[in-house]
């Protein structure tokens, strides 16, 4: 099971929730913490309930509420060791970073989660698979244009964001 909620789309900030049986993560953070804390509550979900907050890349309408949100609930950031590197001044909290591999794979929450590069003109951007052991569900964001390694990571796939 994969469920997916979509909080903001747009240049004014982008943030979605993608949740398993196991675990829920944000998906971006470029709304205020109180904007993704009341879509949350309007969507029936608690900012408690997050394991972390997966970032695709660091332009600021994927990361405005992320030094409040992480200094508010002591949520992980996970993120590339490029964006991460462009990120660290800006987030004053104690957030404990994660560095994720781009082009590789790793569990959280739940998820099998699958990294891979996209065209955009963000310093390391990436785009996302989750996988559990009977959905999966692709994630892009700010996809300039579909290469042939975009096309191959969300080939039949059961459902697909961008």
């Amino acid at each position: 099971m994969i469920e997916f909620t979509i909080l903001g789309s747009g240049s004014a900030g982008n943030a979605a929730i993608v949740r398993s049986s196991a675990g829920a993560l944000l998906i971006d953070a470029g709304l205020s913490a109180a904007q993704i804390t009341a879509r949350m509550a309007a969507a029936g979900m608690s900012p408690d309930e997050l394991a972390g907050i997966l970032l695709t890349h660091e332009h600021g309408d994927h990361t405005r509420g992320l030094d409040v949100l992480t200094r508010k609930f002591s949520l992980p950031i996970l993120a590339n060791a490029m964006t991460r590197e462009v990120l660290r001044e800006n987030v004053k909290s104690p957030a404990l970073w994660k560095t994720i591999p781009c082009g590789g794979s790793f569990q959280f929450a739940g998820f099998e989660i699958e990294t891979f590069r996209v065209p955009h003109d963000a310093v390391d951007p990436m785009g996302f698979v989750f996988r559990t052991t009977t959905a999966s569900l692709g994630v892009l964001s700010d996809l300039g244009h579909a290469t042939s390694l975009v096309r191959a990571k969300v080939q039949a796939l059961d459902g697909l964001f961008i």
